[in-house]
C-alpha cells in the first residue's frame, strides 16, 4: 500500500510503502488507545460525571475483534473490557 504525503508546498511530496499487516497494527494500536481514553471517567463543565460512552466502547471492541487474531483479542478483552 502506497500512501502519499504532502508538506506545506507541492514540492515536498513523499511516499512510503506499508504492508497490510503494518496498517492493521496501526489501526489496532489507535483503537486500543481510543478505547482506553474513552473508558476514563469524564465530567461536564458543572462537574457532573458523564461516565464512559458504552455504545462507542462496544463499537471499538467490534472493530478490534475484526482486526485482531482471536487469541490476542481474548487477552486484550480480559485485560481491558
Amino acid at each position: 500500500m502506497k500512501l502519499p504525503t504532502t508538506g506545506s508546498s507541492e514540492k515536498m511530496k513523499h511516499s512510503f510503502e506499508m504492508t497490510w499487516d503494518q496498517v492493521d497494527a496501526i489501526v489496532i494500536e489507535e483503537l486500543q488507545e481510543a478505547y482506553r481514553m474513552n473508558s476514563l471517567v469524564s465530567c461536564d463543565e458543572g462537574g457532573v460525571d458523564l461516565g464512559p460512552d458504552e455504545q462507542l466502547l462496544e463499537s471499538i471492541k467490534v472493530v478490534l475483534q475484526y482486526f485482531m487474531p482471536s487469541a490476542e483479542y481474548d487477552v486484550w478483552e480480559h485485560e481491558n473490557g
